[in-house]
């Protein structure tokens, strides 16, 4: 069991350093995997200029920006000229690009607002707005996202390496004073009396686990 406690530990550390290299790389790029579905179902359209075929995509996203890590859901519709290319029957995939100052854009009139805020790097969004293509109305759009702060992911991924040295610390400093005829547990020597500790009370069994 102490064992693996220990390869969890170290598992634990490495992600904590791969999380800490992310969370600086976050405030200059934003990193994207995310899983779509295209829904077979295609709808025609006419915007005057021209007619075109829409579809839907669902995505499902786990994202890095700006300090925090993002789970978002995200439904909208497109030609489907461009999902061909761009998800070509759905899937995962991976996508980064650098962060613009100005990427972050309030969301406008004809955007239903259901839930909006952010604290400390907490936060929670869900907007839904609905799109026409020329006569065709009804195209609803939304967006679900909860974000956490990289330093939370941090302070938990770093939380076993901190017990596994403790520990490991704790063991090497008993076995020094065992050697050195001192009691294990406080430190008084032990020398005059071996079969109990007279300031902590540890018995000779103790000392000797």
């Amino acid at each position: 069991m102490r064992r693996l406690f220990t390869l969890l530990s170290a598992l634990s550390l490495l992600l904590c350093a791969a999380v800490a290299v992310l969370w600086v790389r976050s405030y200059q790029r934003f990193d994207l995997i995310d899983h779509a579905t295209v829904e077979p179902q295609r709808y025609q359209v006419d915007v005057g200029f021209g007619a075109f075929t829409l579809q839907r995509v669902r995505r499902v996203g786990l994202g890095s920006a700006r300090g925090r890590v993002c789970f978002s859901r995200y439904s909208e519709y497109g030609d489907s000229r461009r999902i061909r290319t761009e998800w070509p029957g759905g899937g995962w995939s991976y996508s980064t690009e650098r962060l613009d100052p100005d990427q972050i854009v309030a969301p406008g009139p004809d955007v239903a607002v259901g839930v909006e805020w952010d604290v400390l790097g907490f936060g929670r969004r869900h907007y839904t707005w609905t799109s026409a293509f020329g006569t065709s109305t009804g195209f609803t759009y939304t967006l679900d996202e909860t974000s956490l702060p990289h330093w939370l992911l941090c302070l938990f991924t770093a939380l076993p390496p901190a017990i596994a040295c403790a520990r490991f610390a704790r063991g090497r400093r008993r076995r020094r004073r065992s050697r050195r005829g001192l009691c294990r547990a406080c430190g008084y020597d032990l020398r005059a009396t071996p079969g109990r500790c007279p300031e902590c009370g540890t018995a000779a069994a103790a000392q000797k686990a």
